[in-house]
C-alpha cells in the first residue's frame, strides 16, 4: 500500500502528463482527502485548514481546487452527499471505467468500484436504444454495508429472544 507522499507524488505525475499542475494548495487539499479517508465536504476541508493547518482557504477556493481534482480523475464527487472522496485508483497508470460508489445509508461507508465490461457495453446499448447520452461516468449506489447489515440481523434477533 503506497503512503500518502506517494500518491500525491503519482497524482502530479499524472496531472503533469495531462499538462495541467498540481500546485502547493491543491496537493493540500488532496492531502486533506486522503488523511481524512472518508466523504468530505468543501466545509470540512476549510475547517481542516484552519484547525491543523492553521491557515485560512476561502470555501469557493476549495471548490475550485476540488473541481480541477475532480476534473482530473483524482477524486469523485458523491452528488447526494455534495462531499467527495479520492478516487481508489488514483496510483494507478490505466484508464478509469464506469465508476460504481457504494454508500452504506446506514453508517455512511463509500467504496469504490469499476464497472465490468458486459456493465459498460449493456448501457451503452440502453443509451443508444433510448437516445440518451450519458452525463457523467459515475453512479451512486445506496446499499448497505455487511457491517450495517449484520449488526441489524443480530438487532432483530436479539429482539425475538425478549
Amino acid at each position: 500500500m503506497l503512503n500518502i507522499n506517494e500518491i500525491v507524488d503519482s497524482a502530479e505525475n499524472q496531472c503533469r502528463k495531462r499538462g495541467v499542475r498540481l500546485t502547493k494548495k491543491r496537493k493540500m487539499v488532496l492531502e486533506c482527502l486522503l488523511r481524512n479517508g472518508k466523504p468530505t465536504s468543501a466545509y470540512s476541508i476549510v475547517d481542516y485548514f484552519k484547525d491543523r493547518l492553521n491557515e485560512h482557504i476561502p470555501a469557493m477556493s476549495v471548490y475550485r481546487i476540488l473541481k480541477f481534482l475532480q476534473n482530473n480523475l483524482l477524486v469523485h464527487k458523491i452528488q447526494t452527499q455534495n462531499k467527495f472522496i479520492v478516487c481508489s485508483h488514483i496510483a494507478c497508470d490505466h484508464d478509469h471505467q464506469t465508476t460504481q460508489i457504494l454508500i452504506c445509508q446506514k453508517c455512511n461507508r463509500v467504496e469504490e468500484v469499476l464497472s465490468s465490461t458486459i456493465f459498460n457495453q449493456e448501457l451503452q446499448k440502453n443509451l443508444e436504444r433510448t437516445k440518451f447520452q450519458l452525463f457523467t461516468s459515475q453512479f451512486e449506489i445506496n446499499c448497505i454495508c455487511i457491517s450495517c447489515h449484520t449488526e441489524y440481523k443480530n438487532k432483530k434477533i436479539t429482539s425475538l429472544g425478549h
